[in-house]
């Protein structure tokens, strides 16, 4: 959010798997859907490559229209949602949400 109010450039990062090993790729196989945050991946050693550089403004946009289109009903900052979740204090943290099904229940009840 910060390179889209600067009007700055963002880096699309990813695990460099085309360089990966054959253990590399047995270990990213095996860990990275439990890790799935490419920058804790790069603490824990292994190699990450910027696979395009865009202005920041430009993707914001671009998933706020995607967003729109596919009948989204809104945008999940998961950065926020583990430094909020009290899963923490059961060393967990949260990787995934679906929004859909919290406004189903939601509307269930009130309904």
């Amino acid at each position: 959010m910060k390179a889209v109010e600067q009007d700055a450039y963002y880096e699309l990062r990813f695990p460099a798997v085309e360089k990966y090993s054959p253990e590399e790729m047995a270990t990213y196989n095996e860990e990275w859907h439990k890790v799935g945050d490419v920058r804790e991946w790069e603490r824990q050693g292994y190699e990450v490559r910027v696979y395009r550089t865009i202005k920041a403004r430009a993707l914001w946009d671009l998933i706020n229209i995607c967003a729109t289109y596919s009948a989204e009903p809104g945008i999940f900052f998961i950065d926020n949602a583990n430094s909020e979740t009290n899963a923490k204090a059961y060393g967990q943290q949260v990787v995934a949400t679906n929004p859909c099904g919290g406004l189903r229940l939601t509307l269930k009840i009130a309904g």
